[in-house]
């Protein structure tokens, strides 16, 4: 039987649709975490993303378990920034646990 996990927000809201989390508590669900498991980091990469042709940004998110609830904790999306030795620097960054946008 597979565990079901709620996705939930404290303090800051970010819209999030239904579908976009049913694939996370899925993807949740069919992961083997250990009961002393407090956080989980999920990358979302376009390989061909790059500075000279764009393409979709990398975001990474973060969900932290408090009594077998997940919370979002952080939302960040990476972009290249600068013309000549472009860097993946943060571009938008949302975070509950430090309740900052």
């Amino acid at each position: 039987m597979q565990t079901q996990y709620a996705l939930k927000q404290a303090g800051l809201t970010l819209p999030v649709t239904k579908e976009f989390q049913q694939h996370i508590t899925t993807l949740l669900a069919n992961q083997v975490l250990q009961k002393i498991t407090e956080a989980v980091v999920i990358n979302f990469r376009d390989p061909d993303y790059s500075a000279e042709s764009g393409g979709f940004h990398p975001v990474e998110i973060r969900f932290i378990r408090k009594n077998n609830e997940w919370y979002f904790d952080y939302v960040t999306d990476f972009s290249y920034m600068g013309r000549v030795y472009p860097e993946l620097e943060k571009e938008i960054d949302f975070c509950w646990s430090g309740n900052y946008v």
